[in-house]
Order: structure tokens, then sequence, then C-alpha cells
């Protein structure tokens, strides 16, 4: 069910959703980025706006349960968050300001039991600055992955967010990057990024590169698109999957890919064309009750946005048809998703549109009968 005039509706799907639930108005004409975290059938949904980073406690089918707090100023290049040992940290991304002697950078905040503190900030994204990552260690040390950027020139960097951290680029100097993006499996924190070129015609090339550890980094997939977007998630069974977007074949409408990881992180298995996805925001993945379910933000019209939601098995092979979050009118830029339980809990965002004067947040659950 949705809000206003005009339901969320299931366009097919073998799964269904529950009720969907309003988070937030934002107060002004776009979400920045948001995110969704979850620790037991505790549920934590953040989202970026003008009037600033704000966290809000959902119950375990995504309705709100608390008020919302802000954390902090506007992460206008990027957020991220993670779970752990019961605090929510959050990495935000902060745009430098040209004539300010600004290069912005990237807030570390973490929220326990709803207070607020400031843990590190670190690095510059430059004017252009997009996209930012954190994931926890086997030691409890948060890292923090984003995309510095000024024009045409953009670098990958990381660093482990402590007393003395020091920043590394992940990326060549010759390439343009991605933001990373990063993943504690087992006693390493893997990273992924994208870096691309031109050719001699001008078409984009590049590939994508993942890193495991202090292990060198290696290239997993060649790319035709220049917009990307890398990931890691967990998959079933202590898979990891990457996933990212692509033209295949080029010069094709971008759709998100999704391979397993193998088990030193030096190659993927066979990569699966999943969704379309060509939105603002990025793509993801989440593994939840014994399958992968892909969340791909993407066109439906000019104007209009929908988040296309598939299931998908172990060995990454589709389950049923897709599952569509749509409203008319709506523009559908971002979305996450996390697991509670048995089931999953998408969070996702619209901005200001021809048709709707306000942008919302919403969270929605989606239920599959077991097999």
């Amino acid at each position: 069910m949705g809000c206003g005039d005009d339901p969320v509706r299931i366009l097919d799907g073998a799964c269904a959703f529950a009720d969907e639930h309003r988070i937030a108005i934002p107060d002004g004409p776009v979400i920045d980025d948001l995110a969704i975290a979850s620790d037991g059938d505790r549920v934590l949904a953040v989202w970026s706006e003008r009037a600033g980073a704000f966290v809000r406690a959902l119950d375990a089918h995504g309705a709100p349960s608390g008020e919302a707090t802000r954390i902090g100023p506007s992460c206008e290049g990027g957020l991220a968050a993670v779970v752990h040992d019961g605090a929510l940290h959050v990495a935000c991304g902060r745009r430098g300001r040209e004539g300010r002697d600004d290069e912005g950078g990237v807030q570390l905040y973490v929220v326990r039991e709803g207070a607020v503190s400031a843990r590190a900030s670190l690095g510059a994204m430059g004017r252009d600055g997009s996209g930012v990552s954190v994931a926890i260690d086997a030691q409890g040390a948060p890292w923090l992955g984003w995309q510095e950027a000024e024009g045409a020139v953009s670098e990958a960097w990381i660093a482990r967010a402590s007393d003395g951290a020091t920043t590394e680029r992940l990326s060549s100097p010759r390439f343009r990057a991605s933001r990373p993006a990063l993943l504690a499996s087992g006693d390493r924190v893997l990273a992924t990024w994208a870096e691309t070129w031109l050719d001699r015609d001008g078409d984009v090339e590049g590939r994508v590169m993942l890193r495991a550890g202090a292990r060198a980094a290696r290239p997993v997939a060649d790319l035709a698109f220049d917009a990307s977007l890398p990931m890691l998630r967990d998959g079933v069974a202590g898979d990891v999957v990457l996933g990212f977007r692509d033209r295949r074949p080029g010069g094709s409408r971008p759709r998100f890919q999704i391979a397993r990881v193998q088990s030193d992180a030096t190659a993927i298995d066979r990569i699966e064309s999943a969704a379309h996805a060509n939105a603002t925001g990025a793509s993801t993945t989440i593994a939840c009750g014994g399958d992968v379910f892909v969340i791909a933000p993407r066109t439906h019209s000019r104007t209009e946005r929908l988040v296309s939601v598939r299931r998908y098995t172990r060995e990454l092979e589709a389950r049923g048809p897709e599952m569509q979050i749509y409203e008319h009118g709506a523009a559908f830029e971002h979305a996450d998703a996390t697991c509670v339980g048995d089931h999953v809990v998408v969070l996702f965002a619209s901005r200001r549109s021809q048709l709707q004067q306000q942008g919302s947040v919403r969270a929605v659950a989606v239920n599959c009968a077991s097999e």
C-alpha cells in the first residue's frame, strides 16, 4: 500500500510486498543518499537531505519506531552505514567548496543508544567527489573509503579510522576511479572500485578492481560504462557477492551485473546480468533466507524512476520474475536493503518530480514463501 493517492504497486512478482511506511519528507527537492542497517530485529534508516543527515529507528517490518535524530550536516558526497557491537557507524562525505579553500572530507559518526559522536574526519573529497563506504574489521576498527574528484580527475582512497591514520590511494593515477566499496570478510577488508578511460574512438573502457587485505589489487571484470559503482556484500553461507553496473554489449542500456567472489578473492565466478540499473543511485544486493536479492533503481519513463527487486539463488540463478516498487509520477532514485529475520526490508527515496511536489523516504518489507 502506498502513500498518497497512488499506491506502490506490485507489477507481477514471486514474493509479496507488505505495507509501505513513510519515514521522512525531506526539506528540499532531493535526497543526497541513504542507507539501511540492522542488528537482529533493530533496523536503522539513515539519509541525507538539505537539512542534514538523519537516523530513524524502524521495526522489523520497516515501520518507524522512534523519532528521527539529526546526526550532522548534509552528506552531499554520499553516506554509508553499518551496525557493529550495538553501535551504528555512518560514513558521511562532504564535498569541498569552491573559493573557500575547503577540500571537503569524510566524517565518521557513531550512534549508540541515541547519542551521536564524531570519531574521525579523514581525507579530501574535492568539489566533485561522490560516494563513501564503511566497514568494521575483525579488531573492531572502522575503515573508510571515498572518491576524491576535481573535474576530470578522480581517485579512490581508503583509510583505517584510528589515531594517526594514514590515507592510501587505491586507484591508478592514470585512470578515472569510482568510489571504493568496502566489506569486512573474515580477517580481511575487501575493496572494489572501477577504473575507466576513453579509447581511441572516445568510447568508455575500464575494469573492476578487487583487493583483499594488503594484497595487490587485481582486475576482475571489463567495463564499458563510466558510472559502474561496484559494490561488495555478504552472500549466502559465507559467500561474497560483487556487483557493478555495465553496458553489455557496449552501447546497450546499463544493467546490474552480479558474481560470486572466489574464496581467495583473486577472481570472480560467472557474471549474471541482473536488472536494468540506470538511476542516479547505486544498485545493491542483500542475502536473506538462503537467497540473494538484487535492489536496483532504474528509469521507467523520461521522468519516472522505479526500484527493481529480483530474487536469486545462492548460485545467482534467477528465481521468479522482477518485482517493482513503482508509483505514478514518482522518481525513486535511491534504494538500499537489509535482512531482518526471514525477510528483506527495502529503504527507498524519491526526489521532487514534475508530478510530485515533495520527495519522500519510505520503507517496505518483502516476504517470500519458503519452498
